[in-house]
């Protein structure tokens, strides 16, 4: 295994072992309940992408057209969700 495809697999670790933690920091913090389901979208949505990165690397997927347009319109979904539900003040 080369340094790239560990580097994918540790930051799927790191978010997979993290989850609880974001889950009861969540859950015990005062955000209204909109947050917090964008809160738990958003890492959702990170944990696809990085998913979807580890496949690449590790070339489960053939066609790299479509690993690109996931990466694009995932993105710009969990980008623009972010923008609306967690509001800069």
């Amino acid at each position: 295994m080369s340094l790239w495809e560990m580097i994918a697999f540790v930051l799927l670790g790191l978010l997979v072992v993290l989850l609880p933690v974001g889950v009861i920091g969540v859950f015990a913090s005062r955000l209204s309940s909109q947050q917090k389901t964008g809160f738990l979208v958003l890492y959702a949505g990170a944990v696809f992408l990085v998913s979807v990165l580890a496949a690449d690397v590790t070339s489960m997927l053939e066609n790299r057209a479509v690993v690109d347009l996931i990466l694009i319109v995932a993105g710009l979904a969990v980008g623009l969700y972010a923008g609306t539900v967690l509001r800069l003040r």
